[in-house]
């Protein structure tokens, strides 16, 4: 009985994985459409976003959502079914679009990398060029959604072009067979005829051939590619021996090098692999790319950034809209002040504030991006053909149809009066705003948020995107250090490398407006407006536990900042010394909100700023001595608990990611503890001066993000015996930084795994 039990167990078990891992299961039926490599994506015209769809094919259906993919150029499409709204990852009109050929090969691509080769050259990568116009873009079903695979780069070291090839062969296994004379003319274009067996060469010519083609010393003749030709072009003369001459493999180019002697110096080629994973769940697309799936040769190549989906939703400059960037409070940057400047338009920034473990650090003139959201709105005038039905009266004319002594119309058959369906089409024209926002769920740390606009100079069209860095790398003049000539420059790659997954969450706007003129369902969907947007996010965070509901209360609360104690200069016997004076004590608080609740004023909540281990110049919570000039320990305690019966809450200022002062046997060890740059110094806190207009130095140090765990386990044991029950870690959020320290390296999504573990322990 128990064989037979744990054996129906197993086949359940096995029928489970089966059904769980079919994803034909959510597939819908849907018209099978074929990729078409010959069809230019430059200048095919597509007149609307539903006409791209009947393009593409139908991948899946889950909710009110499909999830649409075109098999060649790699693009792909989702469709709201119950508002009609569509988000794209690449513009549909690109081949209408004024533009040169560079730029669409751009706006056509899901992938935009950039990498550094041996040399010190930085170099792009589009996924359109490199992998959709090689054929090497693979599609595969996975859960509710599907992975697209892309291999940008060649495949093969070597082109499908001989560089020498014998006479006869050449004519007679490629010129033979290519039908199209302008191709051929051009194919032998890049080839020179070299025959020892020439009468009208000279002795000191065949010399000179001979030396330098010594196959032809045996009085063979060959046909030699131009030196200079460049990878471009030998990519187009492949083309064509592949399009006439299938018979010409790779191993008769191999025989053809043997026969001619010649010795290839070509190296391996430049390659990238790596994926984009689409799913679709209630609340829209999300985009995944796994880290740990990025594949190239590291020993060669420095991966600087990858450029997501550039140009998802792109709206054009021939309507108004805006991009929406996380720039301080958020940005907006309309289309029409970009046209109105009359130049393109390039704003980047890092997330969640600067990294001052780099030497070199930008922004100066920004506001730091805290929250990991962006977004887009476009407020569109669409223009169709409306076709309508209508039933009207027969002509006398139509066939079939007479006219009766009653002079009606009526059919000859059955003598009923003769109507007919007349289709009419009306050229119609309305306004429609479509929109989306996208959350960084995953690798945000590591992101650069970017609003690109083309201002119908470059394109016409205007985007926001993220560009992610797995393996961050520094630089710095060696000159700046030691004593060296010339600007050498230094460049260093952190050994620890980002492996977790990159991933974006899309959800779609819905035009509220014309939602309800044609009575569409917009449940769960918010305004296509920046304020939308805010309520999409707000939503998201909800829903997903990060923040929660208010109770409504009969006051708003207001929050003051206190300043504790500081140092200032007195004379004690005419010398003078610094000595502590305290700006607000303990009782002075109480005495503040006895006063404001007599005006009315109850709902308060108090951030106590430069309280503890030094006043406003303190050292790092290692352990956490109350200033005695504002009440010491014993008055802090008692505050808090007064506060607690009157419902008022205190939150006590502490910095950890920051040594303002170092002091002896205060926990803090710089050798240890500090920040390092590549260059393995310490590194400080910088601010931008608007009177030197560069950043300056604020003599904090920066901590290094592998002690945040033990210092908030030392400050957890003072906080519990002082009674407070909340922290305020202002500079914790504000600034990420990375730590080149060779022992213990870190990045920034180190940091902030770092950073929430630490806030899970306080909480």
């Amino acid at each position: 009985m128990k064989k037979i039990l744990s054996g129906f167990l197993a086949f359940c078990m096995v029928i489970g994985i089966i059904i769980s891992s079919v994803p034909s299961l959510t597939v819908s039926a849907a018209k099978q459409v074929s990729p078409n490599p010959d069809l230019d994506y430059l200048k095919n015209k597509i007149a609307s976003k539903q006409e791209k769809l009947d393009t593409m094919q139908l991948m899946l259906t889950k909710g009110n959502y499909e999830l649409y993919y075109e098999k060649y150029t790699g693009e792909v499409a989702v469709k709201n079914t119950v508002t009609g709204d569509i988000m794209m990852t690449n513009p549909y009109d690109v081949g209408s679009a004024s533009a040169s050929d560079n730029v669409k090969n751009q706006l056509l691509s899901q992938i935009i990398l950039k990498y550094t080769n041996l040399q010190g050259n930085e170099i792009q990568m589009y996924s359109y060029v490199e992998a959709a116009l090689r054929s090497q873009i693979k599609v595969s079903y996975i859960k509710n959604g599907i992975r697209v695979e892309y291999v940008m780069g060649k495949q093969e070291s070597r082109s499908l072009v001989p560089r020498y090839i014998e006479k006869s062969r050449f004519e007679n296994l490629i010129l033979a067979n290519i039908t199209d004379n302008a191709r051929k003319a051009k194919l032998l274009s890049f080839y020179y005829l070299k025959d020892p067996n020439d009468k009208t060469l000279t002795a000191k010519l065949i010399t000179e051939m001979e030396k330098k083609y010594p196959v032809t010393k045996d009085g063979m003749a060959i046909y030699v590619i131009d030196e200079n030709s460049k990878e471009g072009e030998l990519s187009k003369l492949e083309a064509i021996i592949k399009e006439f001459c299938p018979a010409y493999t790779y191993e008769t180019l191999q025989e053809d090098h043997d026969m001619t002697q010649y010795e290839s110096e070509a190296k391996n080629p430049v390659q990238f692999r790596m994926s984009l994973e689409y799913t679709l769940d209630e609340n829209g697309l999300s985009v995944r790319l796994p880290a740990n799936g990025i594949r190239f040769d590291q020993s060669t190549y420095t991966l600087n950034y990858i450029g997501i989906l550039p140009y998802f939703g792109a709206g054009s400059s021939q309507f108004k809209g805006y991009t929406m960037i996380p720039d301080g409070s958020g940005a907006l940057v309309r289309f029409e002040d970009v046209l109105e400047a009359g130049q393109s338009r390039l704003i980047t920034g890092k997330l969640y504030g600067q990294d001052y473990a780099y030497h070199e650090i930008a922004g100066a003139n920004q506001q730091p991006m805290r929250m990991p959201v962006f977004g887009l709105v476009e407020n569109t005038t669409i223009k169709e053909n409306k076709i309508t039905e209508e039933v009207v009266p027969c002509d006398p004319t139509d066939e079939g149809v007479i006219v009766n002594e009653e002079g009606v119309v009526v059919f000859e058959e059955t003598g009923e009066p003769a109507t007919k369906t007349v289709t009419k089409t009306e050229a119609i024209s309305y306004d429609r705003s479509n929109g989306w926002f996208a959350v960084i769920e995953n690798g945000d740390s590591l992101a650069t948020i970017g609003s690109d606009h083309g201002g119908n100079l470059t394109h016409k069209y205007n985007s926001v995107f993220t560009e992610l860095n797995p393996r961050p790398s520094d630089s710095y003049n060696l000159g700046s250090s030691i004593s060296v000539a010339g600007d050498a420059t230094w460049t260093v790659v952190s050994e620890r490398k980002y492996t977790g997954n990159y991933r974006i969450r899309y959800m779609m706007l819905t035009d509220h407006n014309y939602a309800s003129e044609n009575k569409l369902e917009t449940a769960g969907l918010f305004d296509t407006d920046y304020v939308g947007m805010a309520l999409t996010y707000r939503n998201y965070l909800e829903k997903n536990g990060m923040i929660q509901k208010l109770e409504k209360t009969s006051q708003i609360p207001l929050y003051l900042e206190t300043l504790g104690s500081m140092d200032v200069m007195e004379k004690v016997l005419s010398v003078p010394v610094n000595v502590k004076k305290s700006l607000t004590s303990f009782e002075d608080i109480k005495t503040m909100t006895n006063e404001l609740a007599e005006a009315g004023i109850t709902n308060l909540v108090y951030k106590l700023t430069g309280y503890i281990n030094g006043g406003l110049k303190r050292t790092l919570p290692t352990k956490i001595k109350v200033q005695k000039e504002v009440g010491g320990n014993k008055g802090l305690t008692d505050l808090i608990n007064w506060g607690a019966e009157k419902g008022i809450d205190f939150f006590l200022d502490i910095d950890f990611s920051y040594a303002q002062k170092d002091k002896m046997f205060d926990g803090f060890y710089k050798k240890t503890d500090a920040v390092k740059t590549i260059d393995d110094r310490y590194t400080r806190k910088r601010t931008y001066s608007a009177v030197y207009q560069s950043f300056t130095n604020t003599g904090l140090i920066a901590v290094s993000p592998s002690i945040f765990g033990s210092i908030f386990d030392k400050a957890k044991s003072y906080l519990e015996d002082l009674g407070v029950k909340a922290v305020a870690l202002g500079t914790l959020g504000s600034d990420l930084n990375s730590d080149f320290d060779e022992d213990d390296p870190y990045n920034r999504e180190d940091s902030e795994e770092n950073v929430v573990e630490a806030l899970a322990k306080v909480k």
